[in-house]
């Protein structure tokens, strides 16, 4: 993790948040284009299904395969105005696999600078929270699809 020389701006726009995390500073985070954040989700929810039909899997396998996503989230979302990650998303394959390879590398940086895995679930958890609901249509396009409908 490197210290910034000049923070980042963190605009106002539903695409920027905080996640407040006890003993440090404030946490930012964007909000990737609908089609980033719906690869997101959609690794996330094959692992999480995939460790949950495993049962033959290892505690452990499943603990490595769940921090990697924790660790792609964090790092393809982090916005830290004063802290910037040295792992690069573009120095891993653009593959599945290079993904979750960029994903352990974010761990292990955070590990590094004092993360606990505790810490990476309290931001994880808000950032990938924040993503599902991104991907969800609007209240007006739902009521548009709804209207569209024969014998309404």
């Amino acid at each position: 993790m490197q210290q910034r020389p000049t923070p980042l701006r963190v605009p106002s726009s539903a695409l920027y948040f905080t996640v407040e995390l006890e003993g440090r500073e404030p946490h930012h985070f964007r909000i990737p284009m609908h089609a980033t954040c719906a690869s997101l989700v959609t690794q996330w929810a094959r692992a999480t299904k995939e460790i949950g039909l495993s049962s033959g899997l290892p505690d452990l396998w499943a603990a490595a395969v769940s921090t990697k996503i924790t660790g792609l989230i964090l790092g393809t979302c982090w916005h830290h105005r004063t802290k910037g990650l040295e792992s690069r998303r573009d120095s891993f394959a653009p593959t599945e696999s290079g993904a979750l390879e960029y994903g352990n590398a974010v761990c292990e940086e955070l590990s590094e600078a004092g993360y606990t895995d505790n810490d990476l679930g309290e931001l994880g958890g808000p950032v990938l929270v924040r993503m599902s609901s991104a991907l969800a249509p609007s209240q007006e396009e739902v009521a548009a699809t709804v209207a569209g409908f024969p014998g309404r």
